[in-house]
């Protein structure tokens, strides 16, 4: 859990405070990666509102870059299976059901086009995207949506924190 003062908390952006208390996560599983860890039980001792923020967090800040992105990282996210329901489960414990219809029609529309559900075979590139209009009608369909909504959604997860700062700040000095 990440320190902070209180005047801090309270004048940070959504964005800002969404961003302070995931940056010391990421860190820590960034770190245990590279130390080839297993991040499970470091991610098993997060409190239910950092685990779903974590998860929304991590897809998010790929997602929000582009089409190309938003698309790959949902193809991605979906091979792994874990991620793709941890995703649709952080949405849900946040109350996005408008986002997450969104997160369901992007998955109906991988899985129609016969995208991998594992990662065996998994060798998407982004540029896989732009070879198959139809594909790409629906996903920029998809995407503007994301795009649309996520603005909100940052905005409940900020609220969230910071009407629950205990799951989040170790201590508001």
């Amino acid at each position: 859990m990440v320190k902070m003062n209180r005047q801090t908390f309270h004048l940070l952006r959504d964005d800002e405070l969404i961003e302070a208390c995931f940056n010391p996560l990421i860190q820590r599983y960034k770190e245990e990666q590279l130390l080839g860890n297993d991040f499970t039980p470091m991610f098993n001792q997060m409190t239910p509102g950092q685990m779903a923020m974590f998860v929304f967090q991590t897809y998010y800040i790929h997602a929000a870059e582009s089409l190309k992105e938003y698309y790959w990282w949902s193809a991605y996210y979906l091979a792994t299976g874990e991620r793709w329901t941890g995703l649709k489960s952080s949405l849900k414990f946040f109350g996005e059901d408008e986002l997450l219809r969104v997160a369901e029609e992007t998955e109906r529309v991988l899985v129609d086009s016969n995208h991998p559900l594992s990662f065996e075979g998994f060798d998407l590139s982004r540029d896989h995207l732009h070879q198959h209009p139809k594909l790409l009608a629906s996903i920029e369909a998809l995407e503007e949506k994301f795009q649309d909504i996520v603005p909100g959604t940052i905005g409940r997860i900020a609220a969230y924190i910071r009407q629950h700062p205990e799951e989040f700040i170790g201590e508001l000095e």
